[in-house]
């Protein structure tokens, strides 16, 4: 009887996210002012390839909640087998990529003719958000002053506020940045094995691990930007809540959006995690003190954003004024993932034969790396832990969906998700040897794009 109504509640989540998802679609292609008929398959083939996740995720997401026996306690019973001094070669490995990823950055720059000292070469994330984040630690946001500085508002604290906390040691603004964005990758790497020995085994996590280092965009972690600290708060959140520590988890979570708007989406697989604790347990013996807690926990993660949301007030009176910035200052607003795959696309068309420069270093990327994912999960949603394709498809929409669209790898990048993702589709070794080789291919031109500064950000 149970198997029956479950099958009859996936079929209705799977019609009614269908229809959903047509009727976007439909009434975004009649209200699009102008579209190539490139621009409109290249919008039809991510949404189709989202409702394909879509459809296979609807069945595990009720057998997560209907047998959540199935799926275990969260407990450590695999990590038993960890090899000796495993977490300090991970450290330490993910240290070492870090200090190789910028020598590779100097050495490219010098070879194309950039007369610098290593040192120097560090110059080159200047160019890019780290300054902003250089200035925010500094001197904090601005009420009044030059625009650029203005704007700057847009960029969440988390970041800022521990490099400000560094530099009481380091005495040293710059050199902060790098040491806590270098401390906090090598650490990730150690929390996103943990989380994988929940569920895999050594070598799948390890995998994991090699993943986390060779995605495209990877070199990003290695830089002074929010990204290897909002990886690490992501990582833990979700580490914790499957460990049972709630309200630390949520703690996490909530630094993890007080650092990146994004973050806010943890409360997608911290809601799945939740659900499926209760309805594992009988809820006649389970304590309503313990759900009431941890569900008041979950309101950790929306109330960091909050924090942020004040000290928008604070400075410029408006609770909402990023929103203001990035739409007047990056033409950024909310829009559909698939509309940014149609106009990614035609930027690649329309530049083409006159701008390779761009078309290499932003736009290609960009597609690339949205269909990319999309493909991957495609294949990793009937092995991943419903709540982490849940998480994947509330982060997508959102990170995805921005109307002026730079930065996909990166964002992409920083989804703790994905290396899992691309870890338990390559259990086969051949799968496993493609993968590598298009992720280093990817990444390594990608680097250089970002080296010799051809529009990467």
């Amino acid at each position: 009887m149970e198997k029956e109504l479950s099958k009859k509640i996936s079929l209705f989540l799977a019609v009614l996210g269908t229809a959903i998802l047509v009727i976007v679609f439909i009434h975004w292609s009649f209200t699009k002012s102008s579209i190539t008929w490139y621009g409109w398959l290249a919008a039809f083939a991510s949404a189709s390839l989202a409702w394909v996740i879509y459809i296979k995720f609807v069945p595990k997401w009720m057998d997560f909640w209907g047998n959540a026996d199935e799926y275990g306690d969260g407990k450590l019973n695999k990590e038993t087998d960890v090899p000796r001094y495993t977490y300090i070669k991970i450290f330490s490995a993910l240290t070492v990529f870090c200090v190789f990823t910028l020598l590779l950055i100097f050495f490219i720059r010098y070879t194309k003719g950039y007369a610098q000292t290593f040192s120097d070469s560090l110059a080159v994330w200047m160019e890019t958000d780290a300054r902003h984040y250089q200035d925010i630690a500094k001197e904090w946001y601005l009420s009044e002053g030059e625009w650029d500085r203005l704007v700057q508002l847009v960029f969440l604290p988390g970041y800022p506020l521990l490099i400000k906390a560094a530099v009481f040691i380091i005495h040293d603004y710059y050199k902060a940045g790098f040491i806590v964005s270098v401390l906090s990758y090598a650490t990730s790497g150690c929390m996103l094995y943990k989380l994988m020995r929940l569920d895999f085994t050594h070598s799948e996590a390890m995998r994991a691990i090699k993943y986390l280092c060779i995605m495209p965009a990877s070199f990003f972690f290695a830089g002074p930007m929010s990204e290897s600290l909002f990886l690490l708060m992501s990582i833990s959140c979700i580490y914790c809540i499957r460990t049972k520590k709630w309200v630390l988890g949520c703690f996490f979570g909530g630094y993890a959006s007080f650092t990146r708007s994004l973050g806010i989406t943890l409360i997608v697989p911290l809601i799945f995690e939740l659900v499926n604790e209760i309805c594992r347990n009988n809820t006649r013996l389970l304590k309503k003190s313990y759900i009431i807690k941890n569900s008041i926990s979950v309101l950790l993660i929306p109330t960091g954003f909050a924090m942020y949301c004040v000290i928008n007030y604070m400075v410029s009176g408006d609770f909402l004024k990023f929103m203001e910035y990035q739409s007047r200052h990056w033409s950024q607003n909310p829009g559909w993932f698939f509309n940014t795959a149609s106009y990614q696309t035609e930027l690649i068309v329309g530049n083409w034969g006159e701008n390779y420069k761009i078309i290499a270093g932003l736009w290609a990327p960009n597609v690339l790396m949205i269909f990319s994912a999309l493909v991957l999960m495609i294949f990793a949603v009937k092995k991943l832990r419903p709540g982490y394709t849940a998480w994947f498809i509330a982060y997508f929409i959102v990170a995805i969906g921005a109307t002026w669209l730079l930065s996909a790898p990166r964002y992409l990048a920083g989804f703790a998700a994905l290396p899992v993702a691309a870890a338990v589709v390559t259990c086969n070794k051949k799968a496993d040897t493609v993968m590598t080789i298009c992720c280093i291919s990817l990444n390594i031109i990608y680097l250089y794009t970002f080296s010799v500064r051809w529009y990467v950000w």
